[in-house]
């Protein structure tokens, strides 16, 4: 059985498109039509049933929660279907923080030093010297200026994916 994470939409509809479209729907439905998959709540459940084999694939489950299982000596990997859909992470200050040399200060050192510490964590840096390969995927960033309207057009499709799983 398959594992996704219920809130993966986003991933879903990246999918889609990358497989152009309808072409993308009818496979996932033929997938969850014969094989059903496991929606879970949360990634790092997704990533602890995969570790104890109860899901034998997580296909939205998060690398760097794979890497530090690994780490502990979980006998799991990963590998990227491409195209590997990525989120960003942002950082922002607020407009009149209450110290703000302060909070320039965290977010250089967010920015900068703290990057190889977040690569200990087994995140992926955006700092090219220290990148991580994904060994010749494709990576597609899921776009944060998405209109409203399209991401709750693929949350609702991709629930009504979720539903032919019950």
């Amino acid at each position: 059985m398959l594992g996704v994470e219920a809130s993966d939409s986003d991933w879903y509809c990246g999918q889609v498109d990358a497989l152009g479209g309808e072409q993308g729907r009818k496979l996932f439905q033929d997938i969850v039509s014969r094989n059903k998959w496991s929606v879970r709540n949360g990634h790092s459940l997704l990533a602890n049933m995969v570790v104890s084999g109860e899901v034998p694939l997580g296909l939205t489950a998060y690398s760097y929660m794979i890497d530090q299982a690994r780490g502990k000596g979980a006998p799991v990997d990963w590998f990227v279907l491409d195209p590997a859909m990525a989120r960003t992470n942002g950082v922002g200050v607020s407009r009149n923080p209450p110290s703000p040399h302060a909070a320039l200060l965290f977010y250089e050192y967010l920015i900068s030093d703290a990057q190889p510490l977040m690569l200990e964590m087994d995140y992926y840096s955006p700092v090219k010297k220290l990148a991580k390969s994904l060994e010749g995927a494709t990576l597609r960033f899921v776009d944060p200026l998405t209109p409203r309207s399209e991401i709750e057009r693929c949350d609702k499709e991709f629930l009504q994916l979720n539903k032919l799983t019950d």
